[in-house]
């Protein structure tokens, strides 16, 4: 077993490079925190009764996380970020 070559496959770009595949094949609606957010908001626009009783609004951050956890793999604290805070 040659241990460079395993350890080779852990580097960033092949990280960053899978993470960018992750979602590729996930409708726009479903596969962005805007998507989802967006889906969301026309929920509770068009029927907020609904919206409002089904506690949906609670389920926002499970329903992102898997998202937000994508974006952080690639996030570097000492570069500028392109996201206002």
């Amino acid at each position: 077993m040659n241990l460079n070559n395993d350890i080779s496959c852990f580097s960033t770009e092949n990280i960053l490079r899978e993470a960018e595949e992750v979602f590729a094949d996930v409708h726009e609606d479903f596969g962005t925190i805007e998507g989802i957010l967006s889906r969301f908001e026309e929920w509770k626009d068009s029927d907020f009764d609904a919206y409002k009783e089904s506690y949906a609004y609670l389920c926002l951050p499970k329903c992102l996380a898997p998202l937000i956890r994508l974006h952080c793999i690639a996030w570097d604290p000492m570069k500028v970020s392109k996201f206002k805070i």
